[in-house]
């Protein structure tokens, strides 16, 4: 039994499934695809809720904050022995666990086996018409039991642009009106995005959300906030948060809190 990198075994595999806690194989499985995503579907369907052995006993180890790993058992095999050395180290699985007292979670031989999945047009159009419509990949990867590169691949296919793209379609002009002093509630509406979308892509850029004030600015900004200004007006006025510079100077924000 061999442990390889699971992202880079492409091929027809036999694969295990070892439970931590006994270091003892518990189920066996096949696959033509790559080894990493079989085990991302496995932890996908526990996840979901479906109720199967196997899916019960992944359920169990996430309860205990742990997972199954997953082991090379055979690869290179040809297709059509597949199933012939699925059940001879599915035998050996349960040999093994009926010696230790633990049940092994495979439900019959010969299982229909992970394999790279083809969707009819009409499929594809229908994973793009719902993601439209609700944006959430790890919701289509669960009902269409496909890996997320797979389902990222078709919307890319029909033009269908997905999250990651979007934000690096929009990052020049955000960081362009981030840059021109525009409020951050004016870039969220602008692009429909969340402030958490705006704050990555300024992260990634490695740009401060400090922007940088003239210093006559900012002692009328402190005096309009002594004065006792609405905070909404001074930020309206401002253009800019004012938390970097009460911090500066050192001011309570007790203040700002109770007009938050």
């Amino acid at each position: 039994m061999t442990t390889l990198s699971i992202w880079h075994n492409t091929g027809n595999i036999i694969y295990g499934l070892e439970d931590p806690r006994y270091n003892l194989i518990r189920y066996v499985g096949k696959t033509e695809c790559c080894m990493g995503q079989r085990f991302s579907g496995h932890l996908t369907e526990a996840k979901c809720g479906k109720l199967y052995k196997k899916t019960k006993w992944i359920n169990e180890l996430f309860n205990l904050n742990m997972k199954p790993k997953i082991i090379l058992l055979a690869y290179n095999i040809p297709k059509e022995k597949l199933n012939e050395e699925e059940n001879y180290f599915m035998d050996i699985t349960k040999e093994e666990c009926f010696a230790f007292g633990i049940e092994c979670v495979n439900v019959a031989k010969g299982g229909g086996g992970g394999k790279c999945k083809h969707f009819t047009k009409e499929e594809e159009e229908e994973i793009c018409k719902e993601y439209s419509e609700h944006p959430h990949i790890h919701n289509l990867r669960a009902k269409y039991h496909s890996p997320y590169g797979r389902i990222v691949q078709i919307l890319r296919k029909h033009g269908v642009m997905i999250k990651s793209d979007y934000r690096k379609h929009i990052t020049p002009d955000v960081i362009s009106m981030y840059k021109q002093g525009f409020f951050m509630d004016d870039i969220c509406k602008k692009f429909n995005v969340s402030i958490r979308v705006i704050d990555r892509i300024l992260k990634k850029d490695r740009i401060s959300r400090n922007r940088l004030m003239p210093q006559n600015d900012q002692l009328a900004l402190i005096a309009a906030y002594k004065n006792g200004i609405k905070i909404k007006d001074i930020c309206k006025e401002f253009g800019t948060s004012i938390y970097y510079v009460l911090r500066k100077f050192g001011i309570s924000e007790r203040r700002l809190k109770k007009f938050i």
